[in-house]
């Protein structure tokens, strides 16, 4: 396998640490909810601070539900 793909032998200590995603009924709208706050601030629609407040609102809003 790393005569084929020798990157891979670089790879292992990630491999080694790496952590399942959460299992959360949440989950996917709190990922979604990070991904646009930050790409919004990223992008400069937003500032990092409004992002974060938003962020939090939203992420406040998910868990209530």
């Amino acid at each position: 396998m790393l005569k084929v793909a020798p990157f891979f032998s670089k790879m292992q200590p990630v491999f080694a640490t790496a952590q399942p995603r959460p299992v959360s009924p949440f989950y996917p709208d709190i990922s979604n909810a990070i991904q646009q706050r930050v790409h919004n601030a990223l992008t400069k629609q937003s500032s990092p601070t409004d992002a974060l407040s938003g962020l939090q609102s939203d992420l406040q809003a998910i868990v209530n539900k």
